[in-house]
């Protein structure tokens, strides 16, 4: 039994709707809420929040599968329109995912200042290959750490 679902697994993961889902068994405690019988969350926020990890909101492109003609591109940028699309590179949320990796990068340079970590937020660093602008660079005695922060999770 393990095999075929081990092959059902693959299969799901090389389709639109699966392929985020190859992920979910490298972090399984970031899915308990799924069935933990949270109360901090309605119900219509449940639904909202499943349809949001099983990739089924609506979209161009998903109202579009088995409907000859429908469009499924993007009304801002023409793109073809996908959950993936929308929260992760569509102008239209531009804004909201740059204030969200800004809130992370100043997060993460608090707290390593906190603990004792001198901390640039974003240095312009000349390398042969030209400049290169870490999210934080922590340094602690004679050691230093280049942070890129990827807020897409």
């Amino acid at each position: 039994m393990e095999e075929v679902d081990g092959e059902v697994a693959k299969e799901l993961y090389q389709t639109v709707d699966g392929m985020g889902h190859s992920f979910h068994a490298k972090v399984p405690h970031l899915h308990s809420w799924v069935a933990d019988g949270s109360r901090l969350m309605s119900g219509r926020g449940y639904i909202d929040a499943v349809q949001v990890r099983c990739n089924t909101l609506y979209t161009e492109g998903r109202a579009s599968r088995g409907r000859a003609g429908r469009a499924t591109s993007c009304e801002v940028c023409g793109a073809y329109e996908s959950l993936g699309h929308i929260l992760q590179t569509c102008a239209r949320t531009w804004a909201p995912r740059s204030k969200r990796h800004d809130c992370i990068v100043a997060k993460v340079a608090k707290q390593l200042s906190e603990i004792g970590y001198e901390v640039l937020k974003e240095p312009r660093v000349p390398t042969r290959a030209g400049i290169r602008i870490p999210d934080v660079v922590a340094m602690l005695s004679n050691q230093a750490w280049a942070i890129d922060v990827n807020s897409n999770f």
